[in-house]
């Protein structure tokens, strides 16, 4: 096992629990790890196996995405295209001892049949990306950045379909230079950072317990900062030691469908806002739901 030293992972009576990066379970807590501060940014990451809970994985080498049918309000369509390919990259390329672990991802030459979060077992489901409008109408946090809802088996973990939604009702979206944008006058959310988060999620990471502000999938951002679009060694290590050597050959962009029906759900996570500068970072399971970031 790669980095066995580093991404070390304690089994204690069938409970596993994930140091240094943090791997998402069929049921979504979503919930500070120290009660007596419901403020902090630190997440508990926890998976009951003995009680049936199980991490979440795709099991599918290729994999497409695709942006909603309508135009973003901020950016041009293809500047939302490219950076969620940019984004995408970023987990995607992690060297493994030399080697990538193997995803191909694609956007499809269809737009996403939908402009909310769905998954249909009767097929015609895509990876979507979606700019929402009408946030706080879906019930999300109003000051949550964006919300992934990733939809799985909740028997094995595995991963059918993810979605992403970015609030366009609060928050003004920018690619913002390097050092970031200046966020005191107006509320302006950098896409690819909050994006690189966001597929943390699609792949089924979740908000780590400790590491702060240099882990892409930490729970916690502030508008305007740039410091989530590298990832950290931890977060390599992650994805490294979740899929190297793990994926099937078979390679199929076609979207998936189950005619006779997945068993599928989603888990929705607490939307609780915080009393920060930045945004909570929600993750969402079966489906499940991760939280958008404060």
């Amino acid at each position: 096992m790669r980095f066995a030293l580093v991404a070390l992972v304690l089994a204690t009576s069938g409970t596993a629990y994930a140091q240094g990066f943090c791997r998402s379970c069929t049921v979504d807590r979503a919930t500070p790890i120290f009660a007596d501060d419901p403020n902090s940014c630190a997440q508990a990451c926890f998976c009951d196996i003995d009680a049936g809970e199980r991490f979440l994985f795709w099991d599918r080498r290729c994999l497409p995405w695709a942006i909603e049918a309508g135009d973003p309000r901020d950016v041009t369509r293809e500047v939302f295209r490219t950076t969620i390919a940019r984004a995408f990259a970023r987990w995607t390329n992690v060297d493994c001892g030399g080697e990538t672990v193997g995803f191909e991802v694609q956007e499809s030459s269809e737009p996403a049949p939908s402009d909310v979060a769905e998954f249909l077992p009767g097929g015609g489901n895509q990876n979507a990306f979606i700019f929402a409008d009408d946030w706080t109408d879906r019930g999300y946090a109003p000051n949550a950045f964006a919300l992934t809802t990733v939809w799985q088996n909740p028997n094995t973990g595995e991963i059918f379909d993810a979605d992403i939604e970015l609030n366009e009702q609060r928050w003004r979206w920018a690619i913002c230079p390097e050092g970031g944008c200046d966020s005191n006058l107006v509320a302006t959310v950098d896409l690819e950072n909050t994006l690189v988060h966001e597929i943390g999620h699609f792949f089924g990471f979740g908000h780590p317990s400790a590491g702060g502000d240099d882990l892409s999938l930490w729970a916690c951002s502030r508008p305007g900062e740039t410091v989530r679009r590298d990832l950290s060694l931890q977060d390599e290590i992650g994805m490294c030691e979740v899929y190297a050597d793990q994926l099937p050959n078979a390679c199929s962009f076609e979207p998936r469908s189950f005619d006779e029906g997945c068993g599928c759900r989603a888990v929705g996570g607490s939307e609780r806002e915080l009393p920060l500068a930045g945004l909570l970072l929600v993750l969402g399971f079966t489906a499940w739901r991760v939280r958008a970031r404060r």
